[in-house]
C-alpha cells in the first residue's frame, strides 16, 4: 500500500508544484507590465505632418533684466510687486538717503563759501581798480604840482638876479620844488604798489588772487554735482517699458552691486518660446519652420508658433522633459518663436511641448 501510495503520490505533487510555478510566473510579469507603463516623449501631433518634436520654455522678448543698484545701502522702500507692468524711469525701489542728503548738504555748503569768497575777492578786485585810478590821479596832480613849482622858481631867479626879490622867497621857491619832486617820487611808489595789488586781482591780467577764488568755485560745484549724481544712484529705476517679473529684496536689506539673486528682475511684456532641437533632428529641420505648442497638462488649442531666429551656436541640452528614456547627454539647437499677442494666460518660466515643421520628405 505504501508503495502504491509512493508511486502516485510523488508524480501528483511535482505537477502540482509545476502548476503553482507557472501561476507566480504570470502575475509577477503582470505586476511588472502595470507597474512600467509606456512613457511617451512628447504627444503627438494631431495630423501626420512632418514636424520635430522639442521642448519650448516661455521668456519675455529680450530675456530677463536683473537689476542691482549701483552702490551698496540699505533698502528704504520697495515701489513694485510682481506682476507689476512699469515705464521707462519708473523707480523700483531706493535706498537709504541718510548719508547722501549728508554730503549733499556739506557740498552746498561748500558751493556757498567759495562763492562768498570769489565774492569778497571781486569786491577787493573793485576797490584796487579804483585805488589805482585814485593813485594815477594823484600822480598826475603832483607832476603838475611839481611843474608849477619849477617854473615859479625860474621866474623867481631872474626876479632874484635883478633884485625885484628878495633871495629869501627864492630859496622858498627852490624848496617848494624839491618837496614837489619828493612827493611826485611818493605818489610814483603809491602807484605801483596799487597797480601791483591791482595785478593780483584783475582776471584780465591773469591775477592769481581772483583766479584761486574762481577755481575753488569750479571744485566746490563739481564735487556738489557729484553728490547729487551719487544720491541719484540711490533710487533704481526701469529701463524701459517692463513687466516685474520677481521682487527679492525687502525694506531694511542690504543690498550691493551684482547681488544674486537679482533685487528686481524685469520682462518685457511680449513672450516669446525657447524651443530646443536635437542636433540629430538638425538636418530635417526647415531654413524658418512654422510651428505650433501645445500646453503641458490641459487639452487645449494649439499655440501657433513664428520663427524669429535660430541662435548661432549648438550647446548642451539644459531644459529637459523628465520623461522615461529622454536622452540627457545629447547637445541642441535653440530656436526662438513669437507667441501670439493672446497668448496672455501663459507664464515665463512655462514649459510647452512645441512641434517645428520639418523639411518635407524628412
Amino acid at each position: 500500500m505504501s508503495r502504491r501510495l509512493l508511486a502516485w503520490g510523488l508524480p501528483l505533487l511535482a505537477l502540482l508544484a509545476l502548476v503553482l510555478a507557472v501561476l507566480s510566473i504570470q502575475r509577477s510579469n503582470a505586476a511588472r507590465a502595470q507597474a512600467a507603463p509606456p512613457a511617451p516623449a512628447l504627444a503627438a501631433p494631431v495630423a501626420a505632418e512632418p514636424v520635430i518634436g522639442g521642448l519650448g520654455q516661455v521668456e519675455p522678448l529680450g530675456g530677463e533684466v536683473s537689476l542691482s543698484p549701483e552702490v551698496a545701502g540699505v533698502v528704504a522702500e520697495v515701489l513694485v510687486a510682481p506682476g507689476d507692468r512699469v515705464a521707462r524711469g519708473q523707480p523700483l525701489f531706493a535706498l537709504d538717503p541718510v548719508q547722501a542728503d549728508a554730503r549733499v548738504a556739506q557740498a552746498e555748503a561748500d558751493v556757498a563759501a567759495a562763492e562768498a569768497r570769489l565774492a569778497e575777492q571781486r569786491a577787493m578786485s573793485a576797490k584796487a581798480a579804483a585805488d589805482l585810478d585814485a593813485a594815477r590821479e594823484a600822480v598826475a596832480a603832483a607832476q603838475v604840482a611839481l611843474e608849477d613849482a619849477e617854473a615859479d622858481a625860474r621866474v623867481g631867479r631872474d626876479l632874484a638876479a635883478g633884485a625885484v626879490i628878495p633871495a629869501r622867497e627864492q630859496e622858498g621857491r627852490e624848496r617848494a620844488v624839491a618837496t614837489a619832486r619828493a612827493l611826485l617820487l611818493q605818489r610814483r611808489a603809491e602807484a605801483m604798489r596799487a597797480e601791483a595789488a591791482y595785478r593780483l586781482l584783475d582776471p584780465e591780467a591773469g591775477g592769481a588772487t581772483l583766479a584761486v577764488a574762481a577755481a575753488a568755485v569750479a571744485q566746490a560745484r563739481a564735487a556738489l554735482a557729484a553728490a547729487e549724481v551719487a544720491r541719484g544712484l540711490l533710487s533704481v529705476a526701469a529701463p524701459g517699458d517692463a513687466v516685474v517679473l520677481a521682487v527679492d529684496v525687502r525694506p531694511g536689506e542690504f543690498v550691493q552691486p551684482g547681488a544674486d539673486p537679482a533685487p528686481v528682475t524685469l520682462g518685457a511684456s511680449d513672450l516669446v518660446l525657447r524651443v530646443q532641437v536635437d542636433e540629430e533632428d538638425l538636418g530635417r529641420l526647415s531654413d524658418a519652420p512654422a510651428g505650433y505648442a501645445l500646453r503641458r497638462g490641459a487639452e487645449g488649442a494649439r499655440v501657433p508658433l513664428r520663427f524669429l531666429r535660430a541662435e548661432p551656436r549648438v550647446v548642451p541640452k539644459a531644459n529637459l522633459s523628465g520623461e522615461a528614456g529622454e536622452r540627457v547627454d545629447t547637445r541642441v539647437l535653440e530656436l526662438l518663436f513669437g507667441l501670439p499677442a493672446d497668448a496672455g494666460t501663459l507664464r515665463v518660466g512655462e514649459t510647452l511641448d512645441a512641434f517645428v515643421e520639418a523639411r518635407e520628405g524628412a
